[in-house]
């Protein structure tokens, strides 16, 4: 019984020995990315401009003012260098554009100071009314007739 004692003591002591003494391994360090041939996508860019539409209130050779809508005060925006003006399909001039006019234009938002008109159309024929139209009715189908059960 004592050799079976002294047997199995040894073999817990071999059994435990390489735990306590196997040295602690260090985290593996992340590897770098190995470079690839293609380049990263872009990020896309955020829209930054916007559909403009409005009565013009006053207008100068670097600004246009908008009437506000609903109790807002009035928006001004700039002109650059690079804005097109337009009567329809047409090229127009600075001098075109109106107080009382109706217009829509492209226009940029700025981070600082005024939003910059890109393109102004000073021919369109917007309906800046909040109404809305009623729609035209259409015409009533007529209702089929009730069949009689057949008796």
């Amino acid at each position: 019984m004592k050799l079976c004692a002294i047997i199995f003591a040894i073999g817990a002591v071999s059994m435990a020995a390489p735990l306590v003494a196997a040295p602690k391994k260090k985290p593996a360090e992340p590897k770098p990315a190995p470079e690839s041939t293609t380049p990263p996508k872009p990020e896309e860019p955020k829209k930054t401009t916007y559909l403009l539409k409005g009565e013009v209130v006053a207008v100068s050779a670097s600004s246009l003012t908008l009437k506000g809508v609903e109790g807002q005060p009035d928006k001004k925006y700039a002109f650059t260098e690079n804005t097109k003006i337009l009567n329809d399909d047409k090229t127009a001039r600075l001098t075109d554009i109106k107080p009382g006019n109706k217009i829509s234009a492209i226009a940029k938002k700025a981070y600082k100071g005024e939003d910059q008109v890109l393109t102004l159309n000073v021919g369109t024929k917007l309906d800046l009314s909040d109404e809305k139209k009623p729609d035209a009715k259409k015409p009533d189908k007529p209702k089929p007739a009730k069949k009689k059960p057949v008796t």
